[in-house]
């Protein structure tokens, strides 16, 4: 196929002239006569969606070839959202085939949410196989921001054959990638699959992502199945939790200012890591009573307690101010609790 002919072909899939495609292939052009690494054909029509044209070109054309990125007719269906070509395409492809940014098509049709086409992919892909990063395709349905319906039908189909504790390049799993968006429909999703405290390479368990990013319904579903006063290590390279070494998820909730985090797990933290929390972040919880009742009620109910805020309890911001245990409480106009302070 020379140039003219090449283009000449490429304006009837653009102008959808079905009649015309057909009258070519009934002339026994090839299909597939052209420099490797250009688009075929075929591509051109899985591409844009031309679900008849992609029928007719299936018989005379090669569904292996590649273009100059990796993709194939396939993941060019998928890459521009046309699942019905996908579909039709799925039985004459290699599904597994990686295209040069390290993702295959059951990978592309999970970040799509296109949970039909994964139902059809299934039945000849590997769902175990991981791409660019050790991403697998649930990791990919896991950390989806929306999570809406349909990525949450992916998640659904790709479970029973998948590996859902499998680790990526940075040792997190599906349910971590849930927990960092503290995507609590994704989390109620694979928490009957995952290990509730498995560690990634900084360290971290899934709670504590969820006691970094906020999240309290995320926090309550993870708090059911997790070990809650699990420490975070002595070494965090995270960023954003590099001063958190050592902490429970409450502790680092308290430290982040994640309130709704720290509500939700005060009541299941061990009683004295909650008491020595509590006055350690004494003075912020104040400021932000109006924010976090609950952490305050429980302040005072501390404060009020033996020895809470006499000599031996004194607040981490008291003693730096030097004004040995009167604080907080009284300076936000709150009644001083007799005796404590």
């Amino acid at each position: 196929m020379n140039e003219k002919e090449a283009i000449r072909l490429q304006n009837i899939i653009a102008d959808n002239d079905l009649a015309a495609l057909r009258g070519l292939i009934a002339s026994g052009e090839r299909m597939d006569d052209q420099e490797p690494g250009r688009e075929t054909p075929l591509m051109l029509a899985a591409g844009r969606g031309r679900l008849e044209m992609t029928r007719a070109l299936i018989p005379v054309s090669n569904p292996l070839a590649v273009n100059e990125k990796g993709l194939t007719a396939l993941l060019r269906a998928l890459d521009d959202g046309h699942s019905e070509c996908a579909k039709l395409l799925s039985p004459v492809s290699d599904v597994n085939h990686f295209d040069n940014d390290g993702e295959n098509a059951l990978m592309v049709a999970v970040r799509q949410g296109e949970a039909d086409c994964v139902a059809e992919l299934l039945k000849r892909a590997d769902a175990k196989l991981a791409g660019r990063h050790g991403f697998t395709p649930l990791m990919i349905a896991a950390m989806m921001n929306s999570f809406d319906g349909v990525h949450e039908e992916c998640a659904r189909l790709l479970l029973p054959v998948s590996d859902a504790n499998a680790r990526d390049d940075f040792g997190c799993t599906a349910l971590m990638h849930a927990a960092q968006d503290s995507n609590w429909r994704a989390l109620e999703t694979l928490l009957p699959w995952s290990d509730p405290d498995a560690r990634d390479t900084h360290g971290l368990t899934p709670l504590m992502y969820v006691a970094r990013d906020g999240g309290r319904r995320a926090a309550e579903l993870l708090a059911t199945a997790c070990d809650v006063n699990a420490r975070a290590s002595a070494e965090i390279e995270d960023v954003h939790l590099r001063d958190t070494q050592g902490m429970t998820a409450f502790e680092m909730a308290l430290f982040l200012g994640q309130w709704s985090v720290a509500e939700a797990l005060m009541d299941k933290t061990d009683e004295k890591a909650t008491q020595d929390a509590l006055r350690a972040n004494a003075e912020k919880i104040i400021e932000k009573r109006n924010f976090a009742p609950k952490l305050f009620a429980k302040l005072e109910s501390v404060a009020l307690s033996a020895d809470a805020f006499g000599v031996q309890g004194a607040t981490q911001g008291d003693r730096a101010q030097g004004n040995g245990g009167k604080t907080s409480l009284a300076r936000a106009g709150v009644r001083r609790p007799p005796k404590a302070l």
